[in-house]
């Protein structure tokens, strides 16, 4: 009998542990923010959050404000991830610098795990947190429920032919009819 309640107990441990790590590794949302100045790349402004009577934990007040729970640790040095202490000031990162690249299209920086949208012929910037996961095995990498609209079977990732002798493929032509080099 206490056999089987350690094993009940490990099993709901182990479920309750394993579902708090896929919560605290949900990415957050997107957010918009201006363009600056084209001589500035710096966007968004830091907040600030008083920690109330119930705390909340790090996760919860990373979700309110729709930033990653990481950022926020890392913006935050010494402050119990768990039971915030009540009344204490918390930073939360708001503020970021925008690559030195030209501001169009979709940016990638893989260094702060973001995703940098420029929309045509408007005057913002939609910044995604992006992040590096396994697939199969036994590992379990959250998603983030985004849906593919339309899929290809195989899309042309080289259409005005300007990769093709720069990212050298196995020789397989592109639906763009452009020949891959073979390295």
């Amino acid at each position: 009998m206490f056999a089987s309640r350690t094993l009940s107990f490990r099993r709901w441990f182990t479920a309750a542990a394993l579902l708090g790590a896929v919560v605290m590794a949900l990415p957050a949302s997107a957010n918009d923010y201006p363009l600056p100045a084209a001589n500035s790349r710096l966007i968004g402004k830091n907040l600030f959050h008083q920690v109330a009577n119930d705390g909340g934990s790090l996760e919860a007040i990373a979700k309110k404000y729709n930033v990653g729970f990481l950022a926020l640790l890392q913006a935050n040095p010494g402050v119990d991830p768990y039971v915030p202490r009540a009344g204490s000031v918390l930073t939360i990162p708001r503020q970021m610098l925008l690559p030195d690249v030209p501001r169009e299209g979709i940016v990638i920086n893989l260094a702060e795990l973001r995703l940098y949208y420029f929309p045509a012929g408007k005057n913002s910037v939609t910044v995604y947190p992006i992040g590096i996961g396994q697939l199969g095995g036994d590992t379990l990498t959250p998603t983030n429920g985004d849906k593919n609209f339309r899929q290809a079977s195989e899309p042309n990732l080289d259409a005005d032919g300007q990769y093709s002798c720069a990212l050298p493929g196995a020789g397989r032509k592109t639906s763009g009819s452009r020949p891959c080099r073979a390295g």
